[in-house]
């Protein structure tokens, strides 16, 4: 970092204040691997076998995720569907050290957004509203 934003992180890493962060946020996931071969069903789909996966605060989340990165103390204010990927995007909120008040909304799904690299290409993206 250069000397002035290495004094304003110092700076703001050193008050007792806290940073609101309101907005959507999205349990996002990302699948790597290797192309295998082309689907049999349509022979311009590729085949990818998952060698390794990774999950992270997206949207909202991610921008509390980096503030707390840089060593400030925030707070996300957040809706989230009543589903499995709620509970995803929790866990993986609480790991990066952010706190949370979460309005939960049983009308809506959490929204998943996965990403697929093959042979290091995104092949694939899908947002994913499960119900």
């Amino acid at each position: 970092m250069n000397n002035g934003l290495n004094d304003l992180v110092n700076r703001w890493a050193n008050t007792n204040k806290t940073i609101a962060v309101v907005g959507d946020s999205i349990y996002d996931q990302f699948e790597f691997g290797r192309i295998t071969r082309l689907s049999s069903e349509n022979e311009q789909v590729s085949v990818i076998s998952i060698k390794s996966r990774k999950e992270s605060p997206g949207g909202a989340a991610n921008t509390a995720a980096n503030i707390a990165s840089l060593g400030g103390t925030v707070t996300l204010f957040t809706v989230v569907g009543e589903d499995h990927t709620a509970d995803n995007l929790k866990r993986v909120i609480r790991k990066s050290g952010v706190n949370m008040s979460v309005v939960i909304d049983r009308d809506r799904p959490t929204t998943r957004k996965q990403r697929f690299y093959g042979d290091n290409i995104e092949r694939f993206c899908s947002e994913w509203q499960e119900r």
